[in-house]
């Protein structure tokens, strides 16, 4: 399709060149052809007129391509490689959230494959009165690490101001441990926040179950005194610390502005042998006296010490941990592998020159849309009752003072970084 459309472009701005005499040429030249497809002038004249038009449309792009490929046949070597070169490289924050969501359903797959018991059902109220009265739910009842983030999200950071008891949580929190805490936003789905939500539950996990009262903080209560939930939680807690903190570091982390999507290649590669590493052996993470140098794929110290160490304090008390751990990564593994394809050795990002990779530069992830799609998103929520049009005028004076939330960033030095992102050293 890009191919076409490349030739159908040149060959027609090759006909606009050409002089008065020559564009007569290509007319009757499209007009000989389309008769000859209809099968003769009989035919031709037979079809309706909303036919001929068709048939002079299609003759008329299979001449322009004709023509565009003899001029792309005539550029340099590097405008042809420039021309043909076209690849989807998507957003590495997607791939990361997409790998947790694999992980997490093979990891929920692991209980029944296995014939254990998974972890408690957290129906919501009305579902919880109906199973009592021995009535069939609506809705298939969910439990786990994720369904149970999510109902601590909506609990301890509540997308709506109103509700929640986030400032209770803020102050409490400041009080007994010296320094305020933000819940991971579950209640948005934010990036990368079960596996933090997870961590934040597993490190103060005492604290977290002193809060809970109603039918939802009753639920996230059972959920916290379930050992198959808070083992999942682990899980998920790990993942945050081993693979999510250390990838963003680099696709998102200081200067990554001036990362080029392209060149990540090595990284993905990287990321995919440490997944298989700790699949062969768990024991990796799960020890502990595993260490940041060989537990994080970056080989750098822990974002979160805390997490790791709160893991293995409860880990003798969770028999299916290892074989969760297995599992998750399993599943997180195949899911990164379908995520990252387009970067696979001898694939097409991977075959392109340095040159053209610095030319054709794209962001590591999708912020400019987003920002922009959020403050829109914002607007809406803080005046519902104002106009489509006095809301879209509110968001172009929030791009026109922030420019970066509009368009791209300034190109950056692309020489200036290696192909896993890092600056190089300076000579």
């Amino acid at each position: 399709m890009e191919k076409s459309s490349d030739r159908e472009f040149r060959g027609e701005q090759k006909i606009i060149s050409k002089g008065p005499d020559e564009m007569i040429r290509i007319v009757l030249l499209t007009f000989k052809r389309a008769v000859d497809k209809a099968g003769g002038r009989a035919k031709w004249e037979a079809l309706s007129e909303q036919a001929n038009i068709q048939l002079e449309q299609e003759t008329y792009k299979e001449i322009c391509a004709e023509l565009g490929e003899t001029v792309f046949q005539q550029l340099p070597e590097f405008e042809r490689e420039i021309a043909s070169f076209f690849a989807w490289a998507g957003c590495c924050m997607h791939k990361e959230l997409n790998t947790v969501k694999g992980g997490n359903a093979e990891m929920v797959k692991h209980w029944e494959a296995n014939s254990l018991e998974g972890p408690i059902q957290l129906p919501n109220r009305d579902t919880a009165a109906a199973l009592t009265e021995g009535a069939e739910p609506a809705k298939l009842v969910q439990g786990g690490a994720v369904n149970m983030t999510s109902l601590a999200g909506a609990l301890f950071n509540n997308k709506d101001d109103k509700k929640g008891e986030q400032d209770s949580i803020k102050c409490t929190f400041e009080e007994m441990f010296r320094f305020p805490v933000n819940f991971p936003d579950t209640s948005n789905t934010r990036y990368q926040s079960h596996c933090e939500a997870a961590a934040e539950l597993i490190v103060h996990l005492p604290f977290y179950k002193s809060r809970l009262l109603n039918h939802m903080e009753k639920n996230v209560q059972m959920a916290l005194d379930d050992i198959p939930t808070l083992q999942e939680l682990c899980v998920l807690a790990l993942f945050s610390q081993i693979i999510s903190r250390p990838y963003m570091r680099v696709v998102h982390g200081e200067g990554h502005q001036n990362r080029n999507i392209l060149d990540m290649g090595p990284l993905h590669d990287k990321v995919a042998a440490h997944m298989k590493k700790i699949i062969s052996d768990p024991m990796l993470i799960l020890s502990p006296a595993a260490t940041f140098e060989t537990a994080s794929m970056d080989n750098l110290p822990w974002d979160r010490a805390e997490v790791l160490y709160s893991v293995w304090r409860l880990a003798p008390t969770m028999p299916n941990l290892k074989g969760l751990a297995v599992a998750f990564f399993i599943g997180a593994l195949e899911t990164w592998e379908g995520f990252t394809a387009e970067f696979l050795l001898g694939g097409l990002i991977a075959c392109t020159s340095l040159r053209l990779r610095a030319l054709v530069w794209m962001p590591t992830i999708n912020d400019v849309n987003e920002g922009a799609l959020g403050s829109h998103c914002v607007i809406k929520w803080s005046f519902p009752k104002a106009s489509e049009l006095v809301q879209i005028s509110d968001l172009r004076s929030i791009l026109v003072l922030n420019p970066k939330l509009m368009s791209n960033r300034e190109r950056p030095n692309h020489n200036a970084w290696d192909y896993q992102g890092h600056p190089k050293a300076s000579v």
